[in-house]
């Protein structure tokens, strides 16, 4: 193995000189990964974080991935005043960002290499101690194990902190929204004569916390047997969580379910180099006992809808990969979370195309359910008083779509996921093999 990286290494010298023949500045970044394994999951996911914050800091002629035996690599072509300059940028990426240590960003002139020495700069120091990296080199200060267990560590802490952001915008985007068919705004509290806008917000801060931890027990423990009963308890703990703070009420009881199940397959997702895609194939197997609850006493909207009518709901969706969601996601490639008709247009279409069981409850009966989707069709979500006065009729009967906006915070969660997962240059079907 170690002659096949030496070989890669070589390879990808010639690369860079062929490249280098047009004049242009290259950047190669590349994970800085230790050991003989040098395709595992954090070099895809290194290349993942920073492509695109260099596709944003810098004018790209042209970028090229390639994957090799030493680890996945992309090689950028610049437009830049001064290559010195250049370097220094790529250093101060480097040293700045959270996980700056973690990558190499080489600068190359005409095919050589811009070295830190070449501009009297201090080597690069150890990403654990601090120290000169030459010197834990040489001293073997650091085993192997310690230095992929730091690296997997600083990614998750990176991680949740990005996924802590995303759930927490998604969450208030739909929150925000106004009107909204019976659900608390910040204007009103719909159908909820038991809650407002503020204790929607109050429980929300409360749950995040318990959605990242699902993250990162998947991310920690994706081969565990049991990873799905250790969610569970994970669950239970967010709604004991959530009625302490609004003294009994539910507020995101279903999108503790919806989303925690998105959260455990995303932590699975980041061990792999699978195609964004597999998050509903992991959401699938994660999910492949959840319709044996129908077989219990379920004292739940969801349980009701079962009982009375033999709908399935949120665990018929989870159950079969969020296959509403996955046609969402398709149907609203362009989503803008600013655009308040883009909004209502995708909860709409959650309305419209799913059983939303607190609906159905709320409704008393199928056919007067049935009654507010048939309306809800007709809605066009750019006509203001249309919205208006389909809310104010939800609010009359007492209706509220509470499933249908968690699966709008979910579409809008994904969305973000998709766009950091899924860059179109980190694909293996694009990629080129050495």
């Amino acid at each position: 193995m170690k002659n096949k990286i030496l070989d890669a290494r070589e390879k990808r010298k010639i690369t860079i000189e062929k490249l280098a023949q047009n004049g242009a500045f290259l950047v190669c970044l590349k994970a800085n990964t230790p050991g003989l394994n040098k395709t595992r999951f954090s070099s895809y996911l290194l290349l993942r974080i920073f492509h695109p914050i260099l596709m944003e800091k810098w004018v790209v002629n042209h970028v090229h991935f390639y994957e090799s035996a030493d680890g996945p690599y992309l090689i950028y072509g610049l437009k830049y005043k001064d290559v010195n300059a250049l370097k220094q940028a790529a250093i101060k990426i480097e040293e700045s960002h959270f996980l700056g240590r973690l990558i190499d960003l080489d600068v190359y002139e005409k095919g050589e290499l811009i070295t830190r020495d070449s501009l009297h700069l201090p080597a690069r120091t150890c990403m654990i101690c601090g120290d000169y990296v030459h010197r834990c080199q040489r001293s073997q200060k650091h085993s192997l194990t310690e230095i992929l267990t730091h690296i997997d560590d600083q990614l998750l802490i990176y991680n949740k902190a990005k996924l802590h952001e995303w759930i927490e915008f998604s969450v208030l985007s739909e929150l925000n929204l106004h009107p909204k068919f019976g659900l608390v705004t910040p204007f009103s509290a719909g159908s909820h004569m038991d809650m407002n806008y503020q204790l929607m917000r109050e429980s929300l801060y409360v749950l995040i916390p318990f959605f990242v931890d699902m993250f990162a027990l998947a991310y920690r423990n994706p081969n565990s047997e049991d990873l799905f009963k250790q969610a569970q308890q994970i669950g239970i703990l967010a709604e004991k969580a959530m009625y302490r703070k609004t003294r009994g009420i539910n507020t995101y009881k279903g999108l503790i379910y919806v989303l925690g199940f998105v959260c455990l397959a995303y932590g699975l997702l980041l061990q792999s180099q699978q195609p964004f895609s597999m998050i509903f194939k992991h959401i699938e197997t994660l999910a492949k006992d959840v319709l044996d609850d129908f077989n219990k006493d379920l004292q739940t909207a969801g349980g009701t809808a079962f009982k009375k009518y033999q709908i399935k709901g949120i665990r018929g969706e989870v159950f079969e990969g969020l296959p509403t969601l996955q046609k969402a996601l398709t149907r609203f490639p362009n989503f803008n979370s600013q655009n308040t008709s883009n909004l209502h247009e995708i909860l709409l279409f959650f309305m419209t195309h799913s059983k939303d069981t607190v609906a159905l409850k709320r409704a008393g009966s199928y056919e007067v359910y049935q009654d507010f989707i048939n309306l809800a069709k007709t809605i066009d979500p750019n006509d203001t008083d249309a919205l208006h006065n389909f809310t104010q009729k939800c609010v009359r009967y007492g209706i509220s779509f509470g499933g249908s906006a968690d699966q709008l915070i979910v579409f809008h969660v994904l969305k973000y996921l998709e766009q950091f997962y899924h860059h179109p240059i980190i694909k293996k079907s694009l990629s080129i093999k050495e």
